[in-house]
């Protein structure tokens, strides 16, 4: 898993959790990451279960807007030297 901090963190609190085989992220508030991850550890939730109680956040190629689900909040895939990163759009 990883676990990503952006500007949408500063403004609501919810951080991007991706999953590494499907490459699918969900968005959901930092306080509910260790408690999250522990129950994928003790096979207490599934990946798919995650998916369907979060919203997911939309990865598109080339920066174009993405959708997440279940906030209606756009947000743009923006590529850089360091890694692929979302952020909301303007």
């Amino acid at each position: 898993f990883a676990v990503t901090c952006d500007f949408g963190t500063l403004k609501d609190g919810s951080v991007t959790l991706r999953e590494r085989d499907s490459t699918q992220q969900i968005r959901l508030h930092r306080d509910e990451v260790v408690t999250v991850i522990s129950n994928f550890v003790h096979g207490d939730l599934t990946w798919s279960e995650a998916a369907r109680k979060y919203p997911l956040v939309a990865s598109v190629e080339g920066g174009v807007e993405g959708m997440a689900t279940a906030s209606k909040a756009p947000t743009v895939v923006v590529d850089t030297g360091r890694g692929r990163f979302h952020r909301p759009t303007k």
